[in-house]
């Protein structure tokens, strides 16, 4: 069961005008939407580079890096930890975007729906 604190913000936030509360979620949308394009965009680069560089710059890639063809060493080795890297930034950011809106929603709340007590007031958390 969560918190009534969390609740009473819930609550408040359904009483919004389904005006602001559309607004809210196209804001929360679009910027998540060109956040997904920046990703995509940095991912397809080197997606469609690889080939594109065996193309024209056969010699270069067929160059041996440890064992390996530069391709290779690029597609198997690099591929992984590019892919891991976008996942982590996306996450982040987007766990960002959605703060920032929630933060802006708590704005538009009157001051008794807003709760007064922080997460980690609550559990203890970062107390010393």
């Amino acid at each position: 069961m969560p918190p009534p604190e969390h609740t009473a913000a819930k609550l408040s936030l359904a009483t919004m005008p389904p005006e602001t509360q559309e607004r809210l979620l196209q804001v929360v949308m679009q910027r998540q939407a060109t956040l997904s394009l920046r990703v995509a965009a940095l991912f397809l680069i080197p997606l469609l580079g690889l080939p594109i560089l065996n193309q024209f710059q056969p010699a270069l890639m067929n160059t041996q890096l440890f064992g390996f063809s530069l391709t290779w060493l690029i597609l198997g080795v690099c591929f992984f930890p590019l892919t891991w890297l976008l996942s982590a930034y996306f996450v982040q950011k987007s766990d960002r975007i959605e703060a920032e809106c929630a933060d802006t929603a708590r704005g538009m709340l009157p001051a008794e729906a807003v709760p007064t007590v922080l997460p980690t007031e609550r559990t203890g958390e970062g107390q010393e």
